[in-house]
């Protein structure tokens, strides 16, 4: 769910939206779709927000979009909001992920020989043409009916095999289809090759393809009826067959959500019998919050249907809890959609349904996971990110807000480079590199200085690893810049020592315990005329003596 200004920035978005774009809200706000995503795709997106601007309605429109994983399509539902003055300042965008459904419809669509078999083979004559009346595409049943070839019906228009005493008639028909999108059922006459007048009944709808409409018309002789209905009613049979059979339940609902029809599968899923489950009735069915969820979803349908403005094929996916026979509660996954009549309205709601519990389950376990994760994240007592192969931090703990003095919001989404100190960046660009080559090719620990927000240089430790499966790194930082300048302070303190020490007149020996020399100074190698590394080690009386 997004919101819109007029000039297609970005006001509001939800934590969804942040995930596909895979960018933050602090991000996303004030930016246009031009940031995020290919230019094409952003102009496509905002030519259908000036259709919903231009028209003040709300409309639906079949969109698409290029994700890590590849190309998404939605469907997105676009309502203009209006100012205390009736004037449109933004609009409200509700995107659904349809991206499976496009997926099966496209590879139905892209196996051209299987559907032109269908349509050569269909014994219902089927027609495509332009708005004109002129054929682009028909099948041979529409041309038999005619008495013709399909080469010989492509070259006639619409006109030309309709007797004008039904021109009046067809020029309302085409009002309608206009207004509609869709016409017919109607019966009239197509004029045969013979001469001859063929008594017909015919339905269509309007399509578009290229950027263009056309009416696509499925036509039947009159006199084959009875048989086509014949035919009719044993697919229906094995439609039921399929139904009756099928491992996900099947159910038909009436338009105040009364079962009409359920399929046995649904003793398999939940232990009833069809007939005792339809008795029950989908609200003795549904937990409490379940069935709200229902209503709610079914409110918004019927609002989408009362203005016109989803497709007519659309299906919804919706997760309920159900009682099983027993008592006990599973998930349900359902696809829900409408069974509509012949002039389009929905007369039937089609539900298929499939028990979901291991995944919800599965789903519940990785969030107490990741709530694990977190908390251990949180709590290891040391400064810790986790940084993307391309050097973006994604996520910090407190102890690196400290070390850093950089909120959550100021590190996320940033290069750590920004935070190294020059004299350290080589090295750790170099490190990265390997890396990514090869973890054991770049060491796990080693220093580095970093800069925090108030400007200080802090020497910190490194300790890199890479979480296995992923281009990931787990980054732990400690400060060791007390450490660091106490090293530093005892190198001076011996380097004044040894100063004073060597700077004495007098032959002075530092002895152990055991009379063994440990150092001499200078005076000392002078005064015995040996060099410090051979006096070093011997016993002193032997040297004084």
């Amino acid at each position: 769910i997004y919101v819109l200004d007029l000039e297609g920035r970005f006001i509001f978005v939800n934590k969804k939206t942040e995930a596909v774009l895979n960018i933050t809200k602090e991000k996303i706000i004030g930016s246009t779709r031009v940031d995020f995503m290919p230019k094409e795709i952003a102009a496509q997106h905002r030519k259908n927000d000036l259709k919903v601007i231009r028209t003040k309605k709300p409309k639906t429109f079949e969109e698409k979009n290029i994700e890590p994983d590849g190309t998404h399509y939605y469907l997105t539902e676009k309502n203009p909001l209006f100012d205390s003055d009736g004037k449109v300042y933004a609009i409200s965008c509700i995107s659904t992920d349809i991206t499976k459904r496009k997926t099966a419809e496209e590879a139905v669509r892209e196996n051209e020989l299987y559907n032109r078999l269908l349509f050569n083979k269909s014994i219902v004559g089927l027609a495509l043409c332009r708005m004109d009346g002129s054929f682009v595409d028909v099948n041979p049943a529409f041309a038999n009916l005619l008495g013709r070839t399909v080469e010989e019906t492509l070259q006639l228009t619409y006109w030309d095999i309709t007797p004008k005493k039904y021109w009046i008639r067809e020029k309302e028909q085409l009002k309608s289809l206009e207004v509609a999108g869709f016409y017919g059922p109607y019966e009239k006459e197509y004029i045969h090759k013979s001469g001859r007048l063929v008594l017909v009944g015919l339905r269509g709808r309007l399509i578009e393809r290229n950027n263009e409409t056309f009416i696509w018309s499925s036509v039947g002789d009159i006199a084959q009826r009875n048989l086509a209905e014949e035919k009719l009613r044993e697919s229906e049979e094995r439609y039921r067959l399929i139904a009756d059979n099928t491992a996900d339940s099947i159910a038909i609902l009436d338009m105040n959500l009364n079962y009409v029809y359920v399929s046995p599968s649904i003793k398999r899923l939940l232990g009833y019998d069809a007939e005792e489950f339809m008795v029950l009735g989908l609200k003795n069915i549904l937990t409490p919050h379940s069935w709200q969820n229902i209503q709610q979803l079914f409110n918004e349908e019927l609002e989408l249907e009362f203005f016109g403005s989803a497709e007519p094929d659309r299906s919804r996916n919706v997760e309920t809890e159900q009682y099983c026979i027993d008592g006990t509660l599973i998930w349900i996954e359902s696809t829900v959609s409408f069974i509509r009549d012949d002039d389009g309205k929905p007369k039937n709601i089609l539900a298929v349904s499939r028990d979901v519990s291991e995944r919800k389950l599965a789903e519940k376990v990785l969030l107490e996971s990741h709530a694990k994760y977190q908390a251990i994240f949180e709590s290891t007592g040391t400064a810790t990110m986790i940084v993307n192969e391309d050097t973006i931090i994604t996520m910090v703990n407190h102890e690196c807000l400290d070390l850093t003095g950089y909120s959550a919001t100021e590190l996320v989404g940033q290069k750590w480079t920004r935070y190294v100190a020059p004299d350290s960046l080589q090295l750790m660009i170099t490190y990265s590199e390997l890396r990514k080559k090869n973890p054991s090719l770049a060491p796990k620990k080693y220093e580095v200085k970093l800069i925090n927000k108030k400007g200080e240089v802090r020497n910190t430790l490194l300790d890199v690893g890479v979480i296995l499966g992923t281009k990931q790194r787990v980054v732990s930082l400690i400060d060791i810049t007390n450490r660091i300048q106490a090293e530093e302070e005892i190198l001076l303190a011996n380097k004044k020592w040894q100063t004073t020490f060597d700077g004495m007149k007098d032959s002075v020996f530092l002895l152990d315990r055991n009379g063994i020399i440990l150092q001499a100074n200078k005076a000392s190698t002078i005064l015995f005329s040996k060099d410090s590394n051979d006096i070093v080690g011997m016993q002193c009386h032997k040297v004084i003596h």
